[in-house]
């Protein structure tokens, strides 16, 4: 099921206007869209991300087999990574609201690292969400340079997010 959010200054929350949309295909955990979806509008009206996201956004939960096939598909690579996301330009002539991404999103990952570290699925999941966001906002992590700047970005927005009260130290939901 399909639940789209429409963020901006008209909806309480900072920065331009932005659907967002959860796209639920795995079963291995229960999540709310409404969670993501907030979650997701509070990290893009950061510093560093605001106004650098495409105004559309999809957010795509699967399993480990429905991440191997869209590795297959994207990369012909044949692994479960943890999350891929997908920038699209908009197409010329068409309105600039129309640029739009996909942030896929491996649960199944998720709930198994969370598992081994004693962190909760739900955290591990938000950061999965920041990483792909930082990604989609310009930051490259092809370097170990690169790399350990996200993350300690990556990790600020956490840390925010929990401040903010949308996740706790150790989420366990």
């Amino acid at each position: 099921m399909r639940n789209a959010l429409r963020t901006g200054p008209a909806n309480g929350n900072i920065g331009p206007a932005m659907r967002i949309s959860v796209l639920n295909r795995q079963k291995c955990l229960r999540l709310q869209p409404d969670f993501l979806k907030k979650l997701s509008a509070f990290f893009a009206s950061l510093p560093g991300l605001s106004g650098r996201l495409p105004p559309s956004l999809a957010i795509v939960l699967v399993d480990h087999r429905g991440m191997i096939r869209l590795q297959a598909n994207a990369r012909d690579e044949q692994d479960a990574t943890d999350v891929l996301c997908f920038p699209y330009r908009r197409v010329p002539g068409e309105p600039p609201d129309e640029a739009t991404a996909d942030i896929i999103i491996n649960v199944e990952r998720a709930a198994a690292v969370a598992a081994r570290s004693g962190t909760g699925a739900i955290r591990e999941i938000a950061l999965y969400l920041a990483h792909a966001l930082d990604h989609l906002g310009g930051g490259r992590d092809s370097s170990p340079a690169g790399r350990r700047l996200m993350r300690s970005r990556e990790l600020r927005w956490l840390r925010k997010a929990c401040r903010a009260g949308l996740l706790q130290d150790r989420d366990r939901r």
